[in-house]
Protein backbone atom coordinates (compact mmCIF):
# COMPACT_ATOMS: atom_id res chain seq x y z
CA UNK A 1 0.00 0.00 0.00
CA UNK A 2 1.19 3.48 -0.72
CA UNK A 3 2.77 5.43 2.12
CA UNK A 4 0.85 8.45 0.78
CA UNK A 5 -2.03 7.68 3.14
CA UNK A 6 0.05 8.26 6.27
CA UNK A 7 1.22 11.76 5.35
CA UNK A 8 -0.45 15.15 5.60
CA UNK A 9 -1.12 17.39 2.63
CA UNK A 10 1.43 19.88 3.98
CA UNK A 11 4.15 17.22 4.29
CA UNK A 12 3.59 16.13 0.69
CA UNK A 13 3.57 19.72 -0.52
CA UNK A 14 6.85 20.47 1.29
CA UNK A 15 8.46 17.33 -0.17
CA UNK A 16 7.38 18.37 -3.66
CA UNK A 17 8.77 21.86 -3.06
CA UNK A 18 12.07 20.29 -1.98
CA UNK A 19 12.14 18.30 -5.21
CA UNK A 20 11.55 21.56 -7.13
CA UNK A 21 14.67 23.06 -5.51
CA UNK A 22 16.78 19.99 -6.32
CA UNK A 23 15.45 20.12 -9.90
CA UNK A 24 16.52 23.77 -10.18
CA UNK A 25 20.00 22.75 -9.03
CA UNK A 26 20.11 19.87 -11.53
CA UNK A 27 18.97 22.13 -14.38
CA UNK A 28 22.27 23.92 -14.09
CA UNK A 29 23.77 20.72 -15.48
CA UNK A 30 21.02 19.63 -17.88
CA UNK A 31 17.26 20.17 -18.17
CA UNK A 32 15.04 17.30 -17.02
CA UNK A 33 11.34 17.63 -17.84
CA UNK A 34 8.81 16.42 -15.25
CA UNK A 35 11.61 15.17 -12.99
CA UNK A 36 10.02 16.35 -9.72
CA UNK A 37 6.68 14.73 -10.55
CA UNK A 38 8.39 11.46 -11.51
CA UNK A 39 10.37 11.39 -8.25
CA UNK A 40 7.21 12.17 -6.25
CA UNK A 41 5.45 9.25 -7.96
CA UNK A 42 8.44 6.99 -7.35
CA UNK A 43 8.31 7.68 -3.62
CA UNK A 44 4.54 7.82 -3.05
CA UNK A 45 3.18 5.68 -5.92
CA UNK A 46 0.84 8.53 -6.79
CA UNK A 47 1.11 11.52 -9.10
CA UNK A 48 1.15 14.96 -7.48
CA UNK A 49 -1.83 17.19 -8.34
CA UNK A 50 -1.24 19.13 -11.56
CA UNK A 51 -1.57 22.50 -9.87
CA UNK A 52 1.45 21.60 -7.71
CA UNK A 53 3.63 22.27 -10.74
CA UNK A 54 3.53 25.88 -9.60
CA UNK A 55 4.59 25.09 -6.01
CA UNK A 56 7.27 27.35 -4.60
CA UNK A 57 10.67 25.75 -4.15
CA UNK A 58 11.65 24.83 -0.57
CA UNK A 59 15.17 24.26 0.79
CA UNK A 60 15.54 20.44 0.77
CA UNK A 61 16.07 18.57 4.01
CA UNK A 62 19.08 16.31 4.34
CA UNK A 63 16.71 13.33 4.26
CA UNK A 64 15.23 14.39 0.93
CA UNK A 65 18.67 15.05 -0.55
CA UNK A 66 19.84 11.62 0.66
CA UNK A 67 16.77 9.92 -0.84
CA UNK A 68 17.29 11.64 -4.21
CA UNK A 69 20.99 10.75 -4.13
CA UNK A 70 20.13 7.10 -3.41
CA UNK A 71 17.72 7.02 -6.35
CA UNK A 72 20.35 8.59 -8.63
CA UNK A 73 22.89 5.97 -7.55
CA UNK A 74 20.41 3.13 -8.10
CA UNK A 75 19.55 4.48 -11.56
CA UNK A 76 23.22 4.72 -12.55
CA UNK A 77 23.94 1.23 -11.20
CA UNK A 78 21.01 -0.20 -13.14
CA UNK A 79 22.19 1.41 -16.37
CA UNK A 80 25.82 0.32 -16.04
CA UNK A 81 24.80 -3.34 -15.74
CA UNK A 82 23.22 -3.37 -19.20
Amino acid sequence: MSNLLNLTHTTLLVFYGELQTILAEKRQRKPIKAWAAAKFREKFEHHPPQHWGRVEAVEPSSATRAWVRSRDIAYKAMNTRR
